[in-house]
């Protein structure tokens, strides 16, 4: 007989326990031999997988100590600094793997993420295009480096890493939704299209997609097909207040003043700011036809 399906909370007690259990694995070896700087690190790395980053960068902190060329603890300890917020030292971290470690990827593509959080996108783009030197099938490296090219308006070299992407992965329904943002952005809406519709087939639940087809339809000037795909968003995530807003835009464009009204205050109920300024242009639109 097969055992039942356990459930999350068990799953999560298990989990839990076996966490703790490593750690205490790592904190006798430690005990036995304080002076291994690469316990230090296995348990470090053990804090950080679950959230104890306090406990985690002392342990690489401890490890780097004992053993300053521990180029994987230098690595770890700029992972948790980042999960902090510390992207400078975290930097500085990195750099110092790097040096010690130049044909590790890890380095490079985690110092990449931190670049990218402090807005460094040149810097970012520089160490996601080493990470694909060195490994040029990591998708994840492409995706990011899109990312970054999106970020700063490069849309043709955005849209090259996710067609990367999508070769490497193809059913990767992010790499779509991404495009297709680019796409849109580029105004080559039926290959936005396309992708939009290739993400539902590949997750029907995601609402990004139809946003991507109400703006493709929309531009396309197809307004009774751009409303449908915004309501369809609004089905599958009803506290959207983006889908609620550009339905509402679609209304107001083709004049259907009561609708666009009702759709940006609730927009504006869930929160998007927007929704305000979109209310005033359409009060002020009406008052211009309707001296």
């Amino acid at each position: 007989m097969s055992n039942p399906k356990k459930k999350p909370d068990e799953l999560e007690t298990e989990l839990a326990r076996e966490g703790d259990e490593a750690i205490d694995h790592f904190t006798r070896i430690i005990l036995e031999n304080p002076e291994s700087s690469e316990a230090f690190c296995d348990r470090g790395f053990e804090f950080l997988t679950r959230g104890r980053i306090g406990e985690a960068i002392n342990d690489f902190n401890r490890a780097i100590e004992l053993d300053p060329q521990n180029s994987t603890a230098l690595r770890s300890r700029a992972m948790s600094l980042t999960e902090i917020g510390d992207f400078e030292q975290a930097i500085r971290d990195f750099s110092l793997a790097i040096r010690l470690s130049p044909e590790d990827e890890q380095n490079y593509y985690h110092r990449g993420l931190a670049h990218e959080e402090k807005g460094n996108q040149n810097r970012a783009i520089a160490d996601f295009t080493k990470v694909i030197q060195l490994r040029p099938k990591m998708y994840t490296a492409y995706l990011r480096r899109a990312q970054v090219y999106q970020q700063i308006n490069d849309y043709p070299r955005a849209i090259q890493d996710y067609t990367q992407v999508i070769e490497l992965s193809p059913g990767m329904t992010q790499a779509y939704l991404h495009r297709g943002y680019c796409y849109i952005d580029s105004g080559r809406y039926d290959r936005a299209l396309e992708d939009a519709n290739r993400a539902i087939e590949l997750n029907p639940q995601t609402d990004r997609a139809y946003h991507i087809r109400g703006f493709a339809y929309f531009y396309l000037n197809q307004y009774e097909d751009a409303i449908a795909c915004f309501t369809e968003a609004i089905k599958l995530n009803p506290k959207s207040a983006t889908a609620y807003h550009n339905r509402g835009e679609v209304y107001r464009h083709i004049g259907s003043a009561k609708f666009a009204r009702e759709d940006f205050a609730q927009a504006l109920r869930l929160g998007y700011s927007e929704a305000g300024d979109a209310l005033k242009k359409l009060k002020e639109e009406e008052t211009d036809r309707n001296p």
